[in-house]
């Protein structure tokens, strides 16, 4: 079974088309997706959705954008922002 950091590993490595919108992943449905998804951890969360702009298929792959989480980590490993004025205590 694949785990999300996989499935976008191979998503990268075989040069699928993708797109995403937070941290949801869209991968259009084809025969290479439709493997994948079978493969894939947490298909059961995977839905599939008519796209507004060429009327194609798109999976809708929840919380599988890799990027995404990458930036939410530095975010949270960063130190704190102590450029703000303090309040004194009244």
């Amino acid at each position: 079974m694949l785990t999300s950091y996989e499935l976008w590993e191979k998503v990268l490595a075989c040069g699928i088309e993708y797109n995403c919108h937070a941290s949801d992943l869209y991968l259009p449905v084809n025969d290479q997706t439709i493997k994948l998804i079978s493969e894939y951890q947490f298909k059961q969360n995977v839905t599939r959705f008519r796209s507004n702009l060429d009327k194609t298929f798109w999976y809708d792959i929840p919380f599988a954008y890799y990027p995404f989480w990458e930036r939410v980590e530095k975010i949270v490993a960063a130190p704190p922002n102590n450029h703000h004025r303090q309040r004194r205590p009244v």
